[in-house]
């Protein structure tokens, strides 16, 4: 017979207990240490007295439902290995276990005299154990549904529960020795050909019992019910079932469309728990018992999660109703996918899908599935941004006050030291001032799509893009898809500064440099003009003389991270400075806001590089074509999102969240959240903190309110 002293469990069946006669023995002292469990009794002998220098053994009994113990570490697993002490002279032992354990006891005086007492409870402490002379058992395994089968050696034999097992002869006869008296559950297995189980064996002293034989079949592991349906990896997913094989210590196998599960917890023969692997995708699901294999199940695997909204605002007072989807591994859309919520902070609470405004300040939203985490900034304010429409009725040219103007496909806008807000009117082929109270007129330019210098009402501009205020000098320059800078001085005089209408990527001299569909500028400490050369997918910079250099970007499209001429763009638009001197850029075609340190490093600051609408941090977020860029005072990046049709606004730290808008289209004022634009290209901030941006296509400029 094998014996492994270290690996017992199972369906265990009290033998011999210490309830005989009624003489006290004294108990040993109690375990000091308040993490441990202390099991303490005596041994009595074959002829009821303390029997001295026996061994006792102590199991530590698993955990899980069926009170399972391994008797076979490749096949269950084992919690801990087993605790052995020696009797003392007065037959007294003390075994201790971790604080919560319970002990299978075994005393062995002798391979044939042997006492057991079963699924003892924590820190028992008067224990009797009385030896008496073991029996064994003898059999046969056999498989009588298989009938070419002939050789049987190596079946396992064992009982659960205590550490005996033997294999069989070629012929399936097995004897299991000196097993103590009691009865038992008998379990007979090999792979390939299935189970056997005989409940009630009887081992009597000193005898031999003959059990019936162990018939082995294979009944095939049934999948019942996955809970949850779907999760991300390292998510556990409960497995019901029948017939998992866990009671007879069967190879188990989980596969998660072929990826195989390297972490799996059997409770019990109708219940698993298993951690969906690393590398898993969505398709089917099976359990392999022994070499039977369940029918396959269906089961989503996630791979990604967005939460609408994410970061976000909610009034004091006010609700916030939010909703989870994701996609699978086969990136198929799934609507609520099971997941974990919590709130870090009290300025907000959470009930069912809604978010409660408490009290003013941030809160943390935190969802969790599996390894997928998603955290999002709550802010709890007194009221909204209100949204307002501040210059134009529509489509035309005309100047006059807020309700008499009219736009063509306004573009770029900026303010002056006055507070004046200057727009590219793109279809006009004009430059419009409008004034503080929203009246409009042509600053420069006589509506003929031309590239004409000279005074600003009689000279031509062909397709301006973007506008910037120069408040040192009072200049104004003009980028125009026609591939030149203009310049517009304080007396009104308008020259050509750099590029000569020729696309190209040519740096130089302001004669020679040329530029293809110049779009945003901004201006460094020194006077430098920086300007997103659009389809040159790069960042020129303009000396004050005109000299024109590249500052960042190859000329080729692409998304790349890098110094100089490393980095990629792809279509950049509108760029803008914060305080340090990182230049940021609105890389429209990549849907990314990217920074670029005043060494011309670059490195993406906000966005995935995939079209959607995403508030969350980093690259988590989502743009779709993010077109101008401004900082507010508080160092707040603001983003015009043309497809989106929203306004977002990204802290230093990159968090994105949507400042006004509801993503719908269409002309409607009021409140942030519920606000409608229609394609927004053009964004500037006041001194106030007021957000303007031209409405391209209802040609109107909109006024955010803080």
């Amino acid at each position: 017979m094998k014996r492994h002293p270290g690996r017992a469990s199972g369906l265990l069946v009290l033998i011999l207990l210490g309830g005989v006669g009624c003489t006290a023995y004294p108990a040993l002292p109690l375990s000091s240490d308040g993490d441990a469990s202390s099991f303490s009794g005596v041994v009595l002998g074959l002829d009821g007295k303390p029997a001295a220098n026996v061994a006792v053994h102590g199991y530590l009994v698993s955990n899980n439902s069926a009170g399972l113990v391994s008797n076979n570490s490749a096949s269950y697993r084992v919690l801990a290995a087993g605790l052995e002490a020696k009797t003392d002279a007065q037959g007294r032992f003390r075994l201790s276990a971790a604080a919560g354990s319970s002990l299978n006891i075994e005393a062995v005086l002798a391979d044939n005299v042997k006492a057991l007492q079963l699924n003892v409870g924590t820190s028992a402490q008067s224990l009797r154990l009385m030896l008496a002379r073991t029996g064994h058992l003898t059999g046969k395994v056999t498989a009588p549904g298989r009938s070419e089968v002939k050789n049987l050696l190596g079946a396992e034999v064992f009982i659960p529960g205590l550490p005996y097992q033997v294999h069989t002869t070629e012929t399936g006869a097995y004897t299991l020795l000196n097993v103590p008296v009691g009865a038992f559950t008998l379990v007979g297995k090999k792979d390939g050909l299935g189970t056997a189980t005989v409940t009630g064996v009887a081992v009597k002293s000193d005898a031999t019992t003959q059990v019936p034989d162990l018939a082995l079949s294979q009944s095939a592991p049934t999948i019942e019910r996955l809970t949850p349906s779907n999760a991300g990896p390292g998510d556990v997913v409960t497995v019901t079932g029948v017939n998992f094989g866990t009671s007879t210590g069967t190879a188990l196998r989980v596969d998660f469309n072929s990826a195989p599960a390297t972490s799996i917890e059997r409770i019990d023969d109708t219940t698993l728990k298993v951690v969906v692997p690393a590398g898993a995708k969505s398709g089917d699901l099976s359990i392999t018992v022994g070499s039977v294999q369940s029918a396959a199940v269906p089961f989503t695997v996630l791979k990604a999660l967005t939460l609408t909204p994410g970061n976000a605002s909610v009034i004091r007072g006010g609700t916030l109703p939010f909703s989870l989807t994701g996609r699978d591994t086969s990136d198929r859309f799934i609507e609520s996918p099971t997941a974990s919520w919590s709130i870090a902070g009290s300025a907000v609470r959470l009930d069912g899908d809604t978010l409660y405004g408490v009290s003013l300040g941030t809160a943390s939203l935190r969802v969790t599935a599996g390894s997928m985490r998603l955290e999002r900034t709550l802010q709890v304010v007194e009221r909204y941004p209100s949204v307002t429409t501040f210059s134009g009725i529509g489509t035309g040219f005309a100047d006059g006050n807020s309700q008499q103007a009219r736009f063509n496909s306004a573009l770029g806008l900026t303010f002056d030291a006055a507070g004046n807000l200057y727009a590219a009117d793109s279809s006009n082929d004009r430059i419009r001032r409008i004034a503080p109270d929203g009246s409009v007129a042509t600053w420069a330019g006589d509506g003929t799509a031309d590239q004409r210098d000279g005074a600003r009402l009689q000279a031509r501009f062909k397709s301006p893009n973007g506008v910037f205020f120069d408040r040192r000098t009072g200049s104004l320059y003009v980028s125009e898809a026609y591939d030149k800078i203009r310049k517009i001085d304080s007396s009104g005089n308008v020259t050509t500064f750099a590029g000569t209408g020729t696309p190209g990527f040519v740096d130089g001299a302001a004669q020679s440099g040329l530029l293809n569909t110049p779009w945003g500028m901004a201006m460094d400490a020194a006077g430098n003009l920086y300007v997103a050369d659009s389809r040159n997918h790069a960042i020129r910079k303009i000396t004050p003389s005109g000299a024109i250099s590249t500052f960042a970007g190859s000329g080729q499209p692409g998304s790349l991270d890098g110094k100089g001429s490393n980095a990629r763009f792809s279509r950049p638009r509108g760029i803008a400075f914060d305080a340090d001197g990182n230049l940021y850029v609105a890389d429209t075609e990549n849907h990314q806001i990217r920074k670029v340190s005043p060494t011309g490093t670059v490195t993406t600051f906000a966005g995935s590089g995939r079209p959607g609408y995403v508030d969350a941090t980093g690259a988590e977020a989502e743009f779709n074509e993010p077109y101008d860029l401004a900082f507010d005072a508080r160092g707040r990046l603001f983003v015009a999102d043309f497809m989106n049709r929203v306004v977002r606004v990204v802290t230093p730290q990159g968090a994105v969240s949507t400042y006004a808008g509801s993503g719908r289209r269409g002309l409607y004022n009021g409140d942030a959240p519920y606000a409608q634009f229609d394609n927004m290209s053009g964004l500037a901030i006041d001194a106030a903190g007021n957000v303007y941006v031209t409405d391209q296509v209802a040609d109107v400029i909109r006024k955010i309110s803080p």
